[in-house]
């Protein structure tokens, strides 16, 4: 061996190139590069060694970041497939419900204006059947006049309510 040559560190390659001195150890390790020598428990690398594992260790950086970059699209694409049919799903289901909706608010219509010819259709039965009640208590005394006049409805055509009628 050429001991006028220079070597460097793994800690020393790792500081050239910014790096943390174990993933250097571990591109050594995975690629079987050896020591150009040793100095108790530290190993030495030559010129041509270091600018090897300086290429290897960058392109290694470079490749897993762009496997990263690739995964994390693909993973946001997947995302956005997902929220896609989601979005797709919840929109169905709206359009539902207000589909749903639609037919409550028309048959609330529909009952109220049942409800209405109802009340309207009494209204006028009750009218008539006091009318002819009226008639015929003319003959009694006043007493009955005075009840008949609190159980007659209002003029303007609507009943009144039980407890409307008691605390008059």
């Amino acid at each position: 061996m050429n001991d006028h040559k220079r070597t460097y560190t793994m800690k020393q390659i790792a500081d050239s190139i910014g790096i943390d001195k174990t993933k250097v150890w571990r591109f050594i390790r995975d690629n079987n590069i050896r020591e150009y020598s040793k100095n108790g428990r530290v190993l030495l690398f030559d010129e041509q060694q270091r600018v090897r594992i300086i290429k290897g260790v960058k392109s290694n950086d470079v490749h897993s970041m762009n496997e990263r970059k690739n995964d994390s699209n693909l993973s946001d694409k997947e995302l956005i497939s997902v929220l896609k049919n989601e979005l797709e799903q919840k929109n169905k289901e709206i359009d539902k419900f207000q589909k749903l909706l639609d037919q409550q608010q028309q048959l609330n219509l529909s009952s109220q204006k049942l409800l209405e010819n109802q009340k309207s259709e009494q209204n006028v039965n009750n009218h008539t059947t006091q009318s002819h009640q009226n008639t015929s208590k003319d003959d009694h005394n006043d007493t009955d006049t005075n009840t008949n006049e609190q159980n007659k409805k209002p003029s303007n055509g609507i009943r009144e309510g039980f407890f409307k009628r008691l605390f008059r």
